[in-house]
Protein backbone atom coordinates (compact mmCIF):
# COMPACT_ATOMS: atom_id res chain seq x y z
CA UNK A 1 0.00 0.00 0.00
CA UNK A 2 1.44 3.38 -1.05
CA UNK A 3 1.07 6.59 0.99
CA UNK A 4 0.55 9.89 -0.82
CA UNK A 5 3.27 12.24 0.51
CA UNK A 6 2.56 15.19 -1.75
CA UNK A 7 2.36 18.63 -0.21
CA UNK A 8 -1.11 19.92 0.51
CA UNK A 9 -1.54 23.44 -0.85
CA UNK A 10 -4.74 24.16 1.06
CA UNK A 11 -4.72 26.83 3.74
CA UNK A 12 -6.88 26.99 6.85
CA UNK A 13 -8.80 30.19 7.46
CA UNK A 14 -10.12 31.16 10.89
CA UNK A 15 -13.80 31.98 10.42
CA UNK A 16 -14.90 32.68 14.00
CA UNK A 17 -13.43 32.88 17.49
CA UNK A 18 -15.59 31.57 20.32
CA UNK A 19 -15.09 32.50 23.95
CA UNK A 20 -13.43 35.15 26.03
CA UNK A 21 -10.52 35.07 28.45
CA UNK A 22 -11.67 36.57 31.72
CA UNK A 23 -9.71 34.42 34.17
CA UNK A 24 -6.73 36.27 35.62
CA UNK A 25 -7.36 39.34 33.44
CA UNK A 26 -8.75 42.79 34.15
CA UNK A 27 -9.86 45.72 31.99
CA UNK A 28 -9.42 43.79 28.74
CA UNK A 29 -12.59 44.56 26.75
CA UNK A 30 -12.75 47.92 25.01
CA UNK A 31 -14.82 49.85 22.43
CA UNK A 32 -12.85 51.41 19.53
CA UNK A 33 -13.63 54.59 17.56
CA UNK A 34 -15.95 52.68 15.20
CA UNK A 35 -17.98 51.30 18.13
CA UNK A 36 -16.50 47.81 17.70
CA UNK A 37 -15.69 45.58 20.68
CA UNK A 38 -11.96 44.82 21.03
CA UNK A 39 -10.83 41.85 23.18
CA UNK A 40 -8.72 38.68 23.01
CA UNK A 41 -9.05 34.91 23.16
CA UNK A 42 -5.93 32.72 23.48
CA UNK A 43 -3.34 34.26 21.10
CA UNK A 44 -5.85 36.11 18.92
CA UNK A 45 -6.93 39.76 19.11
CA UNK A 46 -10.61 40.08 18.20
CA UNK A 47 -12.58 43.04 16.85
CA UNK A 48 -16.35 42.42 16.74
CA UNK A 49 -18.65 44.97 15.11
CA UNK A 50 -22.33 45.67 15.85
CA UNK A 51 -23.46 43.72 12.77
CA UNK A 52 -21.75 40.55 13.99
CA UNK A 53 -18.71 40.69 11.70
CA UNK A 54 -15.43 39.64 13.25
CA UNK A 55 -11.86 40.61 12.36
CA UNK A 56 -8.92 38.86 13.98
CA UNK A 57 -5.32 39.81 14.71
CA UNK A 58 -2.87 36.87 14.54
CA UNK A 59 0.61 38.29 15.14
CA UNK A 60 1.17 37.05 18.70
CA UNK A 61 3.39 33.98 19.08
CA UNK A 62 1.76 32.88 22.37
CA UNK A 63 -1.40 33.53 24.41
CA UNK A 64 -2.33 37.15 25.10
CA UNK A 65 -2.49 38.10 28.78
CA UNK A 66 -3.40 41.79 28.62
CA UNK A 67 -4.79 44.40 26.26
CA UNK A 68 -5.24 48.16 26.37
CA UNK A 69 -6.87 50.63 23.99
CA UNK A 70 -5.18 54.00 23.43
CA UNK A 71 -7.11 57.21 24.12
CA UNK A 72 -7.43 57.71 20.35
CA UNK A 73 -9.73 54.62 20.44
CA UNK A 74 -7.74 53.10 17.56
CA UNK A 75 -4.38 51.76 18.73
CA UNK A 76 -4.19 48.59 20.83
CA UNK A 77 -1.31 47.32 22.98
CA UNK A 78 -1.40 43.61 23.78
CA UNK A 79 1.10 41.61 25.81
CA UNK A 80 1.70 37.87 25.73
CA UNK A 81 2.93 35.06 27.95
CA UNK A 82 6.06 33.02 27.18
CA UNK A 83 9.78 32.77 27.71
CA UNK A 84 10.54 35.89 25.63
CA UNK A 85 7.16 37.64 25.43
CA UNK A 86 6.41 40.55 23.13
CA UNK A 87 4.15 43.57 23.37
CA UNK A 88 2.45 44.34 20.08
CA UNK A 89 0.97 47.69 19.12
CA UNK A 90 -1.69 47.30 16.43
CA UNK A 91 -4.47 49.27 14.78
CA UNK A 92 -7.98 48.02 15.66
CA UNK A 93 -9.43 49.53 12.48
CA UNK A 94 -6.93 48.31 9.84
CA UNK A 95 -5.58 45.33 11.90
CA UNK A 96 -2.03 46.38 10.94
CA UNK A 97 0.93 45.93 13.30
CA UNK A 98 2.41 49.31 14.25
CA UNK A 99 5.26 48.14 16.48
CA UNK A 100 6.64 45.08 18.29
CA UNK A 101 8.37 45.69 21.63
CA UNK A 102 10.78 42.92 22.61
CA UNK A 103 12.91 42.22 25.66
CA UNK A 104 12.63 43.12 29.31
CA UNK A 105 10.25 40.35 30.32
CA UNK A 106 11.05 36.73 31.10
CA UNK A 107 7.71 34.96 31.69
CA UNK A 108 4.97 37.19 30.39
CA UNK A 109 3.56 40.69 30.22
CA UNK A 110 0.89 40.99 32.90
CA UNK A 111 -0.37 44.53 32.20
CA UNK A 112 -0.16 47.23 29.55
CA UNK A 113 -1.73 50.67 29.62
CA UNK A 114 -1.31 53.83 27.59
CA UNK A 115 -0.33 57.00 29.49
CA UNK A 116 -2.88 59.64 30.51
CA UNK A 117 -2.34 62.02 27.60
CA UNK A 118 -2.64 61.77 23.82
CA UNK A 119 1.05 60.95 23.39
CA UNK A 120 1.95 57.34 22.71
CA UNK A 121 3.33 56.49 26.19
CA UNK A 122 2.95 52.87 27.20
CA UNK A 123 3.09 51.63 30.79
CA UNK A 124 4.07 47.95 31.16
CA UNK A 125 4.17 45.48 34.05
Amino acid sequence: MSTDRSVCHQRLVLEWVYGYRGHGCRNNVHINEDGDVVYFVAGVGVVLDSKGSMRTYHEHKDDILCLSLHQDKKLVASGEIGKNPNILIWDSITMDTISILQGGHEHGVSAVNFGGNKKHKLLVS
